[in-house]
């Protein structure tokens, strides 16, 4: 449901302008094909929810090379090691400990998204955050178990989406 709905946004972008940052929905693409693969190897044999981030995380980021911005610092170079470390922790020292580095990533590579909807909130895309926040509710109610393996990346995913969903729409 999350990948269908970032799918569905970025056909919005093809007629809607909305200011987003290259560098931040690129480094989504691969926190969250990292965290895809960090789950898997943890031996979550259902981590669609990733997957389907990453590919509309994919193409979001092909469409706003159009008219987004390009913004790189220092945080999305911290954000950029932190995902190489959690894919050297996960498959040198420890899996689950790879998910939780690539969890946190992902989370800090948010925090520009955060500040720009405190500053200017695009209201526009309120349904994206809606959606994505109950799919990830969703995939936490159902995971076979209370493990970082199985619901780490659902129930933060959850949080963070419901933030974005009251800064865009408050």
């Amino acid at each position: 449901m999350a990948g269908v709905t970032l799918v569905a946004f970025a056909i919005y972008l093809l007629y809607q302008e909305i200011p987003l940052n290259i560098s931040t929905w690129g480094l989504w693409t691969i926190l969250n094909t990292v965290n895809c693969v960090t789950m898997m190897r943890a031996g979550n044999k259902q981590a669609w929810l990733p997957a389907g981030y990453a590919t509309g995380a994919f193409l979001i980021t092909v469409m706003v090379i159009k008219n987004g911005t390009w913004s790189w610092g220092v945080l999305e170079t911290l954000v950029l090691l932190g995902t190489l470390g959690a894919l050297y922790v996960s498959f040198k020292v420890n899996k689950e400990l790879g998910i939780v580095m690539a969890v946190s990533a992902m989370l800090i590579a948010g925090a520009p998204t955060v500040y720009d909807s405190w500053l200017a909130p695009a209201s526009e895309s309120w349904w994206l955050w809606a959606i994505c926040c109950i799919s990830s509710v969703i995939s936490a109610v159902v995971a076979s178990g209370w493990t970082i393996k199985d619901r780490l990346f659902s129930v933060t995913g959850g949080l963070f989406n419901a933030l974005m969903f009251l800064l865009v729409v408050f």
